[in-house]
């Protein structure tokens, strides 16, 4: 089961804290409000798909592509695609 990082409010230097599906619900309204701009770091944004070893019979097998690393993917081209890329 994924943890999910307590929630606390906007600190002094403007960070929200929370994993990746927070941060792609976060970035949706501020694209709607044309907002993005304000962000200082969004440039150095980035969704990183993490594949999971899993062993079967003994056999180790690497690069197993898991759902959370569908959804990265998925944020990662959404994020490409705001910044005009």
């Amino acid at each position: 089961m994924e943890q999910r990082a307590k929630l606390q409010p906007i600190g002094p230097c403007g960070v929200i804290y929370g994993n990746e599906e927070d941060t792609f619900f976060a970035m949706e309204p501020l694209a709607m409000l044309d907002a993005l701009g304000r962000i200082e770091d969004f440039g150095q944004w980035k969704f990183a798909p993490k594949t999971a070893v899993t062993e079967w019979h003994g056999e180790k097998r690497y690069g197993v592509v898991t759902f959370e690393a569908l959804r990265a993917w998925a944020y990662q081209l959404r994020l490409e695609e705001l910044r005009g890329g």
